[in-house]
């Protein structure tokens, strides 16, 4: 099963009884990955299916936020991401998983896996293989790893100014149909923020400590010319304005000069 390259010929000379199908991957549909298994017991039918969607654990660390600018709808953040393909092989062969991978599009190509949507910082890519240990077995996990710093773009609510609450958000997308690809919360290692490494302690308040709020989205079929739609997930830092820092050194310097003119 797992050696896509294998005829079936030499499926029949092996003449396999617990798994006795040759599995090909036929082709690339739009509904996901077309599987064909060719039985070569004539007790057997073959089959046609589709291969399930990899389901890929996200995560964001964002280490640091240094600045925030209201006026430009910006802030700068430095920040780590991580989408976990768990027990995808079950031995340290990585040419077997780096098969599927390619075939599910994820390598193998120039085109990047994953984009942020709401900035241009070139992110710096790597991967690993590593071994899980679960009730005395070894399984693999494959993961794909990304870290970005510089500035992001954001949507400011102000109409509270300056007892607003901002949520500062980091958008990325994986640029595979959600046919091929299903993005989940890593509820094993969440998400965190560095909550020591924030620099504007004095103009924010950090409200949910070092938790990062995570949501998953979709793209529209419309924003597409091919019809496909691409899953998405958003993580969000929410800082409370200290309103008495924009009192002590703006409101009232302000008063202060237009009452003596």
């Amino acid at each position: 099963c797992h050696d896509w390259n294998n005829s079936l010929e030499e499926a029949k000379k092996n003449n396999n009884p617990v798994f006795p199908f040759i599995v090909t991957c036929d082709k690339k549909i739009a509904a996901g990955i077309q599987i064909k298994a060719y039985s070569y017991q004539p007790d057997l039918p073959s089959f046609v299916k589709l291969a399930p969607a990899l389901s890929m654990r996200t995560r964001c660390n964002i280490f640091s936020v240094s600045k925030v600018d209201t006026v430009e709808q910006t802030f700068e953040a430095d920040a780590y991401f991580e989408c976990r393909i768990c027990d995808i092989g079950e031995t340290m062969e990585v040419d077997h998983v780096e098969t599927v991978l390619k075939i599910y599009g994820i390598l193998g190509t120039t085109v990047p896996v994953i984009a942020l949507l709401n900035s241009d910082v070139e992110l710096e890519r790597w991967t690993t293989y590593t071994v899980e240990y679960e009730s005395g077995c070894s399984y693999y996990d494959y993961t794909l790893k990304f870290r970005g710093k510089g500035v992001f773009t954001e949507e400011f609510e102000l109409e509270n100014f300056p007892f607003d609450e901002q949520a500062l958000s980091i958008t990325f997308s994986v640029l595979k149909s959600n046919q091929l690809i299903v993005l989940e919360a890593n509820e094993e290692f969440p998400s965190t923020f560095v909550r020591s490494n924030f620099q504007m302690s004095n103009v924010f308040s950090v409200s949910h400590r070092d938790m990062v709020m995570t949501s998953k989205s979709y793209s529209s079929a419309k924003e597409s010319a091919s019809g496909v739609v691409y899953p998405r997930f958003t993580f969000s830092v929410v800082l409370q304005r200290q309103p008495m820092y924009y009192l002590t050194n703006i409101a009232l310097p302000m008063m202060a000069v237009s009452y003596t003119h």
